[in-house]
């Protein structure tokens, strides 16, 4: 077997892989004596038809396309044994003739990159100023995020974390916990909420339009002890 290679554009080579005509002829006696086996060829058992019988049988076409299907991943793993490339990918088979045998193999390749003196590029970083209420404000979220919740005995105030139950009606309805969801763009309608809510002003993360304002301004209500975050 006889192995060639030929680099192409866009990092692709060419990979040729020849037989002489003894290889190939072998090739296909291999093929014709599998194929006996597995077929009846007429006027003889199976396995025991000659080559030349099952060549009648079958067509060298169809003999030569059952032999590439066998033996072709075989070429391929030898030719890339003999080649200096490593494709990234499997090859594409590009061409096939039997008379000689040639077959030809197109390779990807990774492409040859010349990164040059990138040790003498340097680059001095500028820092950016920031500003010392950008940094309290920072603080500030660090000491929310991390802060402990403790009770105390107060009306509620902004930023305090309370547990609620509220019951709500969308005009003449009253909406239960299962359908909240579906009241809640309703004109004047209100939504039952159940559970902890945190008190910010313009009711910032409440999904209820004035819970903040209805609970900081005494509206009858039953609750646990206000939670306010501690030092």
């Amino acid at each position: 077997m006889k192995v060639t290679s030929e680099r192409q554009e866009n990092c692709q080579v060419r990979v040729t892989v020849e037989l002489d005509a003894a290889e190939a002829e072998n090739k296909l006696r291999q093929t014709a004596q599998r194929l006996s086996r597995r077929y009846t060829v007429p006027g003889y058992r199976k396995g025991k038809a000659p080559y030349a019988a099952v060549l009648r049988a079958f067509g060298r076409e169809l003999l030569q396309e059952q032999a590439l299907e066998e033996f072709g991943q075989e070429l391929y793993d030898q030719a890339l044994k003999e080649v200096e490339y490593k494709p990234y990918a499997p090859g594409e088979l590009e061409k096939v003739e039997w008379d000689p045998f040639r077959l030809e193999i197109l390779l990807p390749i990774m492409p040859e990159v010349d990164l040059g003196d990138y040790r003498a590029v340097r680059a001095t970083p500028e820092p950016k100023p920031v500003a010392d209420d950008a940094v309290d404000h920072y603080l500030e979220e660090l000491r929310q995020q991390h802060t402990q919740w403790i009770p105390v005995e107060r009306p509620a105030d902004l930023g305090d974390h309370v547990v609620v139950d509220i019951e709500g009606r969308a005009g003449d309805q009253e909406v239960g916990p299962e359908g909240a969801d579906q009241f809640a763009d309703l004109p004047g309608g209100l939504f039952n909420v159940l559970g902890e809510v945190i008190v910010a002003a313009g009711d910032r993360g409440n999904h209820l339009p004035g819970l903040s304002k209805g609970l900081l301004d005494g509206h009858p209500r039953t609750h646990d002890p206000f939670l306010n975050p501690g030092s």
